[in-house]
């Protein structure tokens, strides 16, 4: 199953306005790999994004359409989500680094940069088969988060995206990085 959500390119893209000056190079699903620290049997496959697809025009504008399934349920969703930038040959964490103790509870949260996206997801638990839809869901950010980021993001990037997922008796991992390479217009 391949990974199509590019989850870094919708988190720079929703600050469109502070891009104006940079632009995103990299292809949807181009970069993107497993956590190489995770054993083989603690990892899960649980996500079918295969009906997902992602939007960008214009550098500055992002649309999420179609749905994703979710091929095992939960009752709660902890994880933790970070982006790091490559400085001096080494991966720096930078600009967003999140522990959560349920994602289910932070999507419906009006605090969470995300909440304009994900504010109309079901509550969990989530049930095996349960989709999520988006309808050509344009990404936005609050001012808030947009004065918390430079002017300047260029440099390579990557986002980490780790997911505890508890199945058959034990919690399992999600986990996915994407890169991404940042560069002037």
């Amino acid at each position: 199953m391949k990974f199509k959500l590019c989850s870094i390119l919708i988190v720079f893209n929703c600050f469109g306005s502070k891009l104006v000056t940079a632009r995103v190079a990299g292809i949807v699903g181009d970069k993107i790999y497993e956590c190489e620290d995770i054993p083989k049997y603690n990892k899960i496959e649980s996500v079918d994004y295969s009906n997902f697809k992602i939007y960008h025009e214009n550098d500055t504008h992002t649309f999420l359409n179609g749905s994703v399934k979710f091929m095992t349920g939960f009752a709660r969703l902890p994880g933790r989500v970070y982006t790091e930038q490559y400085v001096r040959g080494k991966w720096i964490v930078q600009l967003f680094d999140r522990q959560y103790v349920d994602m289910c509870v932070a999507f419906h949260s009006p605090t969470e940069p995300f909440f304009n996206q994900t504010r109309s997801f079901p509550s969990c638990p989530v049930m095996p088969g349960t989709e999520w839809k988006f309808d050509m869901v344009h990404i936005v950010a609050d001012d808030q988060l947009l004065n918390s980021f430079p002017t300047s993001l260029v440099g390579l990037w990557r986002m980490t995206i780790i997911l505890n997922i508890f199945d058959n008796g034990a919690f399992k991992k999600f986990c996915k990085i994407v890169h991404c390479d940042i560069f002037e217009d």
